[in-house]
């Protein structure tokens, strides 16, 4: 009897063993994707870790009383310590005052928008005498009506920072 449960059970592990590699032609696949940004090695702009920059409004309640806010910090840096002052003019979508930028909604085929203000701190940098970088902050308001009267989901947006050195 002890020989049956023993074969039985050599024969069990067996079939389960077996069992738990897929045939021969089974394929499997995943998406990648491929990415690169390529950057004036001089100077770049970034969050405060060398990131891209993210202005998230996180989650917010359509039963707030209030418009919802955001703020995040970035920084201009340069790849040596600056020999001299390295002074800069900064512009937010090619512009030196608040800027409306149109989110859209990723679920629903951007087809839904919530508008928001973006604002920078200022418009004006400098990069001191030895010192390889510059920060700042970049700041949000969508309005309480937009947010009242959007349709749930993801919404997502972009802008862009740029800086010319000056003479």
């Amino acid at each position: 009897m002890k020989k049956l449960l023993l074969l039985t059970g050599i024969l069990s592990l067996t079939a389960v063993a077996f069992a738990v590699n897929p045939p021969a032609d089974t394929t499997a696949s995943a998406q990648v994707e491929v990415r690169a940004e390529v950057v004036n090695d001089s100077l770049t702009i970034t969050d405060v870790y060398g990131r891209p920059i993210i202005l998230d409004f996180r989650k917010i309640s359509k039963q707030q009383q209030k418009e919802a806010n955001a703020l995040t910090e970035y920084k201009v840096s340069s790849s040596t310590a600056a020999s001299g002052d390295i002074k800069f003019d900064i512009k937010l979508n090619n512009q030196t005052s608040t800027t409306d930028i149109t989110l859209k909604n990723v679920n629903l085929g951007q087809t839904e928008t919530l508008n928001s203000k973006v604002t920078l701190d200022t418009y004006e940098g400098t990069i001191a005498n030895k010192q390889s970088e510059f920060r700042g902050f970049i700041s949000g308001t969508i309005p309480n009506d937009q947010i009242k009267s959007a349709s749930e989901g993801v919404y997502q947006g972009f802008t862009q920072i740029t800086i010319t050195v000056k003479n």
